[in-house]
């Protein structure tokens, strides 16, 4: 997921996060959170579907209950029916994604995007891998995306911090090196 949780689905995951804590049910929790998200990721139609407040309330609620009563968490569950009362289930992805996060914060990990230009072999993702987490010095979740447009080489998240050894972004601070210097 590469959306950006607002403030309401912030405030709601803590809530969920806090109670899940309470109720000893993080981990089923977060996998019922996980494969929604990545769910409302990929199916286009139940993302909208989501979102769209012009189907009746009745009709929702059943679409709702036949996808995820009895198949997730009790809670979880629980938590779509209370987001679909105050017409607030389209946000269940960005809520997904808030959660999550809080999950990996709870637990110390620290999630890194490894994105490079074109895909890596099996040897080179392992080393540059070992590199990235003798430097995080902890756990962390890699994701590794490919972008062409990067022309060359790769960039690494980590958290808010991005180290970027791609040819766009050499080609950039070069730009931005003569800019100066024309001062």
């Amino acid at each position: 997921m590469s959306m950006i949780p607002s403030r309401t689905s912030r405030t709601y995951a803590r809530a969920l996060f806090g109670v899940s804590r309470e109720q000893q049910c993080v981990d089923a929790v977060s996998s019922d959170m996980s494969d929604i998200g990545k769910v409302a990721a990929s199916a286009v139609q139940f993302s909208r579907f989501l979102r769209d407040y012009g189907v009746s309330r009745q009709g929702r609620g059943r679409v709702l209950g036949s996808v995820f009563k009895g198949r997730v968490n009790p809670l979880t569950w629980r938590f779509i029916e209370l987001l679909e009362q105050r017409r607030r289930v389209g946000i269940l992805p960005e809520i997904c994604e808030s959660f999550l996060e809080l999950c990996r914060k709870a637990a110390g990990i620290k999630k890194v995007r490894l994105i490079s230009a074109a895909p890596m072999e099996k040897e080179q993702e392992l080393e540059l891998t070992a590199r990235i987490r003798q430097r995080v010095g902890g756990p962390m979740e890699l994701v590794s995306t490919v972008k062409p447009s990067l022309l060359g080489g790769f960039t690494v998240q980590v958290e808010d911090t991005l180290y970027d050894w791609s040819v766009t972004g050499a080609l950039k601070a070069m730009r931005n090196r003569l800019a100066a210097a024309r001062g």
